[in-house]
């Protein structure tokens, strides 16, 4: 399987239209995308239906952006990589063990 490779301008447009912060997780992504389709759907508002078409398929297709970059992206397993994301990974502290407590 091939995926697409953006450009970093591609990327950051498709950024702009879903109207996305700096750092997101994937679920935020589907959440954004979902509000926006649902915002712009023609059946559940007022817009009228080629603007609303036209809004969801560029919608869309920043989204397949989005996925694709993602698809391309190199995921780190280093020690520093994963206490970034989650802080008590190897943390010495977690080990300690309290006398009166015991074990942590």
């Amino acid at each position: 399987m091939t995926v697409k490779r953006y450009s970093f301008k591609e990327i950051l447009r498709a950024k702009e239209i879903l109207d996305l912060p700096s750092f997101v997780t994937r679920d935020y992504l589907k959440k954004a995308h979902l509000k926006l389709i649902k915002k712009f759907h023609p059946d559940s508002t007022g817009i009228k239906k080629e603007e609303g078409e036209k809004k969801i398929c560029e919608i869309n297709e920043a989204y397949a952006v989005i996925e694709d970059y993602l698809k391309n992206y190199e995921y780190s397993f280093s020690k520093n990589a994963v206490a970034r994301y989650n802080p008590d990974a190897g943390s010495s502290f977690l080990d300690y063990e309290d006398p009166y407590w015991g074990k942590r």
